[in-house]
């Protein structure tokens, strides 16, 4: 091969790889958003959560402590994540003819007794709905909660939770916000 023919594919070469990495890096990459779903019961209770993977968790204890989930009283209704973070939401039955405040007392007091190393930082409990942020260990792994809990009438309490590892928990700090912010009771 001639000497410019080899210089002239060189240079092709160069231009070729040099387009193809300078488009690579001008692009703008955009994700798809995240699309939210309501979650919504028939007594008001409605809440957002993010299309993720939905698992059927039939049995209470293989989404939280079993001690817990059998003090409760607990059901799941839904359990949704995308492999490094969950979006639960329970529904709980207490005495019906127990106020709010000692019900949210009580889950409080069960957490406690139940959750390895739970260390609540936040925890504010108003007269018909209690927000709760805590850390604990699960599996020598330091995860974080923040979870709000609702009472709808008759005893009965919804709660939504947003779980993740503490360590990147700030990744999903504006779903977080959507999901626990989105919670109401709207009857």
């Amino acid at each position: 091969m001639k000497k410019t023919t080899v210089i002239s594919i060189i240079v092709i070469l160069i231009l070729v790889v040099g387009s193809g990495l300078f488009f690579k890096f001008n692009i703008k990459k955009t994700a798809a958003p995240l699309i939210y779903t309501t979650f919504t019961t028939d007594e008001g209770f409605a809440v957002d959560y993010p299309n993720w993977q939905k698992l059927e968790i039939a049995n209470p204890k293989d989404g939280m402590p079993a001690d817990l989930a059998l003090k409760e009283n607990l059901k799941i209704r839904l359990y949704v994540t995308n492999g490094a973070a969950v979006v639960q939401i329970s529904e709980r039955q207490f005495d019906p003819k127990k106020p709010f405040k000692d019900i949210a007392a009580e889950m409080i007091n069960n957490q406690k007794e139940n959750v390895k190393d739970l260390v609540i930082w936040r925890n504010d409990i108003g007269s018909a709905s209690a927000l709760l942020e805590t850390k604990s260990t699960l599996n020598n792994i330091k995860m974080r909660t923040v979870s709000k809990a609702f009472y709808v009438g008759n005893g009965k309490v919804y709660s939504v939770a947003f779980i993740s590892a503490d360590e990147s928990f700030n990744f999903f700090k504006s779903i977080v916000d959507h999901v626990i912010y989105s919670a109401k009771v709207w009857r």
